[in-house]
Protein backbone atom coordinates (compact mmCIF):
# COMPACT_ATOMS: atom_id res chain seq x y z
CA UNK A 1 0.00 0.00 0.00
CA UNK A 2 2.83 2.55 1.09
CA UNK A 3 4.54 1.34 -2.11
CA UNK A 4 2.08 1.99 -4.22
CA UNK A 5 0.85 5.19 -2.80
CA UNK A 6 4.91 6.57 -3.18
CA UNK A 7 5.09 5.44 -6.88
CA UNK A 8 1.76 7.43 -7.47
CA UNK A 9 3.10 10.61 -5.75
CA UNK A 10 6.47 9.80 -7.86
CA UNK A 11 4.72 9.95 -10.90
CA UNK A 12 2.29 12.51 -10.21
CA UNK A 13 5.80 14.71 -9.71
CA UNK A 14 7.14 13.45 -13.09
CA UNK A 15 4.29 14.61 -14.65
CA UNK A 16 4.10 17.95 -13.20
CA UNK A 17 7.94 18.65 -13.54
CA UNK A 18 7.82 17.62 -17.33
CA UNK A 19 4.73 20.05 -17.99
CA UNK A 20 7.05 22.56 -15.97
CA UNK A 21 10.19 22.00 -18.23
CA UNK A 22 7.68 22.13 -21.64
CA UNK A 23 6.52 25.66 -20.38
CA UNK A 24 9.67 26.89 -19.39
CA UNK A 25 11.52 25.94 -22.57
CA UNK A 26 8.46 27.42 -24.55
CA UNK A 27 9.03 30.38 -22.76
CA UNK A 28 12.85 30.60 -22.59
CA UNK A 29 12.89 30.58 -26.38
CA UNK A 30 10.20 33.38 -27.40
CA UNK A 31 12.04 35.28 -24.83
CA UNK A 32 15.28 34.08 -26.28
CA UNK A 33 14.29 35.38 -29.24
CA UNK A 34 12.69 38.81 -28.26
CA UNK A 35 16.25 39.44 -26.93
CA UNK A 36 17.73 38.46 -29.96
CA UNK A 37 15.77 40.42 -32.52
CA UNK A 38 15.88 43.15 -30.41
CA UNK A 39 19.63 42.94 -30.53
CA UNK A 40 19.60 42.46 -34.63
CA UNK A 41 16.77 46.08 -34.83
CA UNK A 42 18.67 48.91 -35.65
CA UNK A 43 15.94 51.42 -36.28
CA UNK A 44 16.07 54.83 -34.95
CA UNK A 45 12.67 56.15 -33.67
CA UNK A 46 11.95 59.98 -34.16
CA UNK A 47 9.09 61.44 -31.92
CA UNK A 48 5.32 61.09 -34.84
CA UNK A 49 5.57 63.14 -37.60
CA UNK A 50 9.59 62.93 -38.37
CA UNK A 51 11.47 61.01 -40.55
CA UNK A 52 12.15 57.13 -39.36
CA UNK A 53 15.57 56.64 -40.27
CA UNK A 54 17.17 52.72 -40.90
CA UNK A 55 20.78 52.18 -40.40
CA UNK A 56 21.79 49.35 -42.80
CA UNK A 57 21.73 45.38 -41.32
CA UNK A 58 25.35 44.09 -42.29
CA UNK A 59 24.38 40.42 -41.97
CA UNK A 60 27.03 39.44 -44.64
CA UNK A 61 29.27 38.85 -41.51
CA UNK A 62 30.47 35.84 -40.23
CA UNK A 63 29.50 34.29 -37.05
CA UNK A 64 32.89 35.33 -35.30
CA UNK A 65 32.29 38.51 -35.93
CA UNK A 66 28.50 39.27 -36.02
CA UNK A 67 27.89 37.99 -32.66
CA UNK A 68 26.92 39.52 -29.06
CA UNK A 69 28.45 39.25 -26.21
CA UNK A 70 25.03 37.03 -25.21
CA UNK A 71 23.48 33.73 -26.66
CA UNK A 72 21.04 31.30 -25.51
CA UNK A 73 20.64 27.41 -26.07
CA UNK A 74 18.01 25.01 -26.51
CA UNK A 75 18.73 20.84 -27.25
CA UNK A 76 17.21 17.83 -27.37
CA UNK A 77 19.02 14.95 -27.25
CA UNK A 78 19.43 11.15 -25.84
CA UNK A 79 22.10 9.00 -23.83
CA UNK A 80 23.20 5.53 -23.29
CA UNK A 81 22.96 5.58 -19.25
CA UNK A 82 24.08 2.31 -17.40
CA UNK A 83 24.45 2.34 -13.92
CA UNK A 84 26.18 -1.01 -13.36
CA UNK A 85 26.27 -0.20 -9.36
CA UNK A 86 23.02 0.06 -8.94
CA UNK A 87 20.94 -2.22 -6.38
CA UNK A 88 17.22 -2.63 -6.17
CA UNK A 89 14.90 -0.84 -3.70
CA UNK A 90 12.86 -3.30 -3.51
CA UNK A 91 15.60 -6.46 -3.25
CA UNK A 92 18.56 -7.68 -3.28
CA UNK A 93 19.54 -7.33 -6.75
CA UNK A 94 21.77 -5.35 -8.81
CA UNK A 95 20.68 -3.48 -12.42
CA UNK A 96 22.24 -6.79 -14.27
CA UNK A 97 20.09 -8.84 -12.33
CA UNK A 98 16.87 -6.78 -13.48
CA UNK A 99 17.35 -6.04 -17.05
CA UNK A 100 21.01 -7.52 -18.44
CA UNK A 101 23.56 -5.47 -19.72
CA UNK A 102 21.41 -3.22 -21.10
CA UNK A 103 21.35 0.55 -20.85
CA UNK A 104 18.46 2.79 -20.92
CA UNK A 105 17.57 5.00 -23.05
CA UNK A 106 17.61 8.65 -20.92
CA UNK A 107 15.80 11.67 -23.52
CA UNK A 108 16.88 15.01 -22.20
CA UNK A 109 16.44 18.77 -22.85
CA UNK A 110 18.76 21.30 -22.12
CA UNK A 111 18.66 25.46 -21.80
CA UNK A 112 20.74 27.89 -21.00
CA UNK A 113 22.37 30.93 -21.38
CA UNK A 114 26.31 31.73 -22.73
CA UNK A 115 28.48 34.36 -23.06
CA UNK A 116 30.84 34.85 -25.79
CA UNK A 117 34.66 36.17 -26.13
CA UNK A 118 37.38 36.28 -28.08
CA UNK A 119 38.57 32.27 -27.00
CA UNK A 120 35.02 30.60 -27.12
CA UNK A 121 31.97 30.93 -24.60
CA UNK A 122 31.09 29.90 -21.28
CA UNK A 123 27.76 28.81 -21.08
CA UNK A 124 25.49 28.00 -17.88
CA UNK A 125 23.04 25.09 -18.97
CA UNK A 126 20.27 23.43 -16.92
CA UNK A 127 19.05 19.92 -18.36
CA UNK A 128 16.07 17.47 -17.19
CA UNK A 129 16.36 13.52 -18.73
CA UNK A 130 14.15 10.91 -18.47
CA UNK A 131 13.53 7.51 -19.37
CA UNK A 132 12.93 3.76 -18.62
CA UNK A 133 13.55 -0.14 -19.07
CA UNK A 134 11.83 -3.04 -18.58
CA UNK A 135 13.01 -6.72 -17.41
CA UNK A 136 12.45 -9.74 -15.25
CA UNK A 137 13.57 -10.66 -11.81
CA UNK A 138 12.36 -14.09 -10.53
CA UNK A 139 10.82 -14.57 -13.64
CA UNK A 140 8.67 -11.35 -12.65
CA UNK A 141 8.51 -8.58 -14.77
CA UNK A 142 9.88 -5.50 -13.47
CA UNK A 143 10.16 -1.60 -15.19
CA UNK A 144 12.22 0.90 -13.65
CA UNK A 145 12.11 4.54 -14.56
CA UNK A 146 14.88 7.02 -14.00
CA UNK A 147 15.23 10.68 -14.19
CA UNK A 148 17.59 13.73 -14.00
CA UNK A 149 17.77 16.89 -13.01
CA UNK A 150 21.06 19.28 -12.97
CA UNK A 151 22.97 22.29 -14.01
CA UNK A 152 26.72 22.95 -15.23
CA UNK A 153 29.54 24.88 -16.69
CA UNK A 154 30.02 24.41 -20.31
CA UNK A 155 33.11 26.14 -22.17
CA UNK A 156 32.51 25.30 -25.54
CA UNK A 157 35.68 26.60 -28.88
CA UNK A 158 33.52 28.20 -31.03
CA UNK A 159 35.38 30.89 -31.96
CA UNK A 160 38.28 28.98 -33.42
CA UNK A 161 37.02 29.40 -37.15
CA UNK A 162 34.87 32.18 -38.98
CA UNK A 163 32.05 29.88 -38.70
CA UNK A 164 31.86 27.72 -35.84
CA UNK A 165 31.71 23.85 -38.32
CA UNK A 166 33.51 22.26 -35.34
CA UNK A 167 33.25 23.51 -31.79
CA UNK A 168 35.12 21.05 -29.10
CA UNK A 169 33.40 21.68 -25.41
CA UNK A 170 33.83 20.18 -21.95
CA UNK A 171 31.77 20.59 -19.25
CA UNK A 172 31.44 19.88 -15.91
CA UNK A 173 28.45 20.24 -13.28
CA UNK A 174 25.65 18.48 -10.54
CA UNK A 175 23.01 16.24 -10.34
CA UNK A 176 19.96 14.79 -8.91
CA UNK A 177 18.60 11.13 -10.00
CA UNK A 178 15.62 9.88 -9.07
CA UNK A 179 14.46 6.24 -9.74
CA UNK A 180 11.19 4.08 -9.17
CA UNK A 181 10.74 0.37 -9.31
CA UNK A 182 7.27 -1.31 -9.93
CA UNK A 183 6.25 -4.76 -10.85
CA UNK A 184 2.65 -6.20 -10.71
CA UNK A 185 2.66 -6.84 -6.63
CA UNK A 186 4.93 -4.06 -5.49
CA UNK A 187 6.33 -0.39 -5.96
CA UNK A 188 9.13 1.85 -4.52
CA UNK A 189 11.02 4.87 -4.81
CA UNK A 190 13.96 6.54 -4.35
CA UNK A 191 15.75 10.41 -4.65
CA UNK A 192 19.78 10.03 -4.57
CA UNK A 193 22.23 13.21 -3.57
CA UNK A 194 23.45 15.44 -5.35
CA UNK A 195 26.53 14.13 -7.71
CA UNK A 196 29.18 15.24 -9.62
CA UNK A 197 29.23 14.72 -13.08
CA UNK A 198 31.34 15.86 -16.45
CA UNK A 199 30.79 15.10 -20.31
CA UNK A 200 33.53 16.30 -23.42
CA UNK A 201 32.59 16.17 -27.19
CA UNK A 202 31.99 18.12 -30.23
CA UNK A 203 29.70 20.11 -32.07
CA UNK A 204 29.11 20.02 -35.85
CA UNK A 205 27.32 22.75 -37.35
CA UNK A 206 24.76 22.10 -39.95
CA UNK A 207 23.54 25.44 -41.69
CA UNK A 208 25.86 25.39 -44.33
CA UNK A 209 24.05 22.38 -45.60
CA UNK A 210 20.96 24.73 -46.39
CA UNK A 211 23.56 27.68 -47.28
CA UNK A 212 24.46 25.53 -50.46
CA UNK A 213 21.38 25.54 -51.56
CA UNK A 214 19.98 29.03 -50.75
CA UNK A 215 22.61 32.00 -50.03
CA UNK A 216 19.97 34.00 -48.53
CA UNK A 217 19.11 31.48 -46.05
CA UNK A 218 21.46 32.79 -42.75
CA UNK A 219 19.83 36.34 -43.60
CA UNK A 220 16.13 35.37 -43.27
CA UNK A 221 17.13 33.22 -40.13
CA UNK A 222 18.73 35.86 -38.14
CA UNK A 223 16.27 38.49 -39.07
CA UNK A 224 12.88 36.48 -38.29
CA UNK A 225 14.01 34.47 -35.19
CA UNK A 226 17.13 35.41 -34.57
CA UNK A 227 18.45 31.87 -35.14
CA UNK A 228 22.50 31.72 -35.15
CA UNK A 229 23.28 28.11 -35.31
CA UNK A 230 22.06 24.40 -35.51
CA UNK A 231 24.63 21.45 -34.00
CA UNK A 232 24.50 18.17 -33.87
CA UNK A 233 26.22 17.28 -30.96
CA UNK A 234 28.22 13.52 -29.77
CA UNK A 235 29.34 13.68 -26.32
CA UNK A 236 30.81 11.08 -24.20
CA UNK A 237 29.75 11.35 -20.13
CA UNK A 238 30.36 9.82 -16.70
CA UNK A 239 28.03 10.24 -13.63
CA UNK A 240 29.59 9.96 -10.16
CA UNK A 241 27.64 8.89 -7.35
CA UNK A 242 26.75 10.48 -4.43
CA UNK A 243 28.66 10.83 -1.28
CA UNK A 244 25.57 8.76 0.56
CA UNK A 245 25.69 6.32 -1.99
CA UNK A 246 25.33 2.46 -1.26
CA UNK A 247 28.69 0.79 -1.77
CA UNK A 248 28.40 -2.16 -4.14
CA UNK A 249 31.47 -3.92 -2.17
CA UNK A 250 28.68 -3.86 1.02
CA UNK A 251 25.35 -4.44 -0.14
CA UNK A 252 24.21 -4.63 3.08
CA UNK A 253 24.68 -0.96 4.31
CA UNK A 254 21.99 1.69 3.36
CA UNK A 255 21.75 4.91 1.73
CA UNK A 256 21.23 6.58 -1.57
CA UNK A 257 20.49 4.55 -4.51
CA UNK A 258 24.37 4.02 -6.21
CA UNK A 259 23.78 5.92 -10.11
CA UNK A 260 27.66 5.84 -11.01
CA UNK A 261 28.04 5.40 -14.62
CA UNK A 262 30.78 5.54 -17.07
CA UNK A 263 31.34 5.42 -20.71
CA UNK A 264 27.82 6.88 -21.61
CA UNK A 265 27.62 7.76 -25.04
CA UNK A 266 25.30 10.96 -25.80
CA UNK A 267 23.49 12.37 -28.96
CA UNK A 268 21.90 15.64 -29.49
CA UNK A 269 20.27 18.96 -31.81
CA UNK A 270 21.07 21.90 -30.57
CA UNK A 271 19.71 25.42 -31.80
CA UNK A 272 21.77 28.77 -30.86
CA UNK A 273 20.03 32.18 -30.65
Amino acid sequence: MVGSMSSKIFIQIQRQFVLSTLFAATLFTSTAQALVMGALDTTTAYPEGNVILERPRDLSKNYRERRGPHGFIFGLGAERFYPTSYRSILEDAYFDDIVGSTRVNLYNVTIGYKYNFSAGSIGLMGNYAYGSIEGAVANVDRKVTISRVGIGVNYAMDALFDEPWIVPFIQGGVHQFSVSEADAAQSASATASMAMNYRAGLMFQLDWLENMFDDSARAQRLTSSGLQNTFIEIYFSEHLASSRAIDPADPSNEGDPNMYSTGEIGLGLKVEF
